[in-house]
């Protein structure tokens, strides 16, 4: 199927005007990258930058530097006989990415424990209560969760650390998201942020670092058992 069928052309008029771009290899990057993370361009999906550029109104080239830079990031994959397509993820890749995200966010989380005041909580429970206005929409959920994450990383002054913690999360989001979508769950009992920002509070280093940890493999169970038990989708 042409991709000048699944992509929005409609859409992409509508944003052009709202979003302005230094260079056309941006604009090609950010309209791939936001599409496959919504997982509107599924995982196997074969991407023609011929028809990418004439959607957007740029040549060929910007466009192969977009997927390049995708294909860094592993969210595209480039293969000799099949051209670019989007990464499909194993469970097994998932769940690595799992380990490595929760990895990541123990040691985030304990740093930001020991710099985080008192008086910086009342933020975090802003943020939450917009997560849990956000419930019943999944996209506006991640987003708000994602913003409660980078904010608390924040405090672990470990700019680094948070981009790679960002670039793993992007990763997992289309797999989020569909477990949102099937199951309404955007939370597990027992695990959920308020339980985590307690312990980050506390000021508590080894508490901080285990809450987090307990909250993203709680996370990863639910997703991995969602994609072992569901139907491998047609390559397209």
């Amino acid at each position: 199927m042409a991709i000048l069928k699944r992509l929005n052309p409609h859409h992409h008029a509508a944003l052009a005007g709202q979003v302005r771009y230094s260079t056309a290899q941006d604009q090609a990057y950010d309209y791939l990258k936001q599409r496959i993370l919504s997982g509107e361009l599924a995982g196997g999906m074969r991407l023609n930058p011929l028809e990418i550029g004439v959607l957007l109104g740029v040549s060929r080239t910007p466009v192969r530097e977009a997927l390049h830079r995708l294909d860094i990031e592993g969210l595209v994959t480039l293969t000799p006989n099949r051209g670019v397509v989007v990464t499909s993820l194993t469970v097994e890749l998932v769940r690595e990415l799992f380990k490595i995200r929760g990895a990541l966010e123990a040691l985030a989380a304990s740093e930001a424990a020991r710099k985080i005041r008192a008086d910086d909580v009342d933020e975090f429970e802003l943020m939450l209560r917009r997560m849990d206005q956000s419930r019943g929409d999944p996209k506006a959920w991640i987003i708000r969760h994602d913003a409660f994450h980078d904010r608390l990383y924040e405090f672990a002054q470990m700019p680094r650390l948070t981009a790679e913690i960002s670039r793993i999360r992007e990763a997992i989001h289309p797999h989020l998201r569909l477990y949102i979508d099937v199951y309404h769950q955007t939370e597990m009992p027992g695990y959920e942020h308020r339980t985590m920002l307690t312990e980050i509070s506390s000021g508590d280093a080894t508490r901080a670092s285990l809450a987090m940890l307990e909250h993203v493999e709680s996370a990863a169970l639910g997703v991995l058992e969602f994609l072992a038990n569901r139907p491998s989708p047609s390559t397209i």
